[in-house]
């Protein structure tokens, strides 16, 4: 497995929370990987990144909830991708 998607399977942006189960979650796990693997510029406003966390962990939307921890190695992952901009991040 890419170090992009090393973590928990469960994948979400902005109002587009992804899971495993979810019949969209291969396509989008596949344009992550693109981009993430890719040598094309590529960004993640800031907000969603945010947005990705609380959705993830909260365990009235997904039972049961990602940890903490697995939802940060996901996003330790995408910031590993040398093409990734953060957009609104200081």
């Amino acid at each position: 497995m890419n170090s992009w998607s090393r973590s928990d399977p469960k994948l979400g942006l902005c109002g587009a929370t992804l899971t495993i189960r979810a019949q969209w979650s291969d396509p989008a796990r596949a344009c992550l990987q693109k981009l993430a693997e890719g040598r094309s510029a590529w960004a993640i406003p800031w907000p969603c990144i945010h947005e990705f966390l609380a959705i993830v962990t909260h365990p009235r939307i997904y039972t049961p909830p990602s940890t903490t921890e697995q939802a940060i190695d996901q996003i330790v992952a995408w910031m590993e991708s040398p093409t990734l901009t953060v957009l609104g991040a200081r």
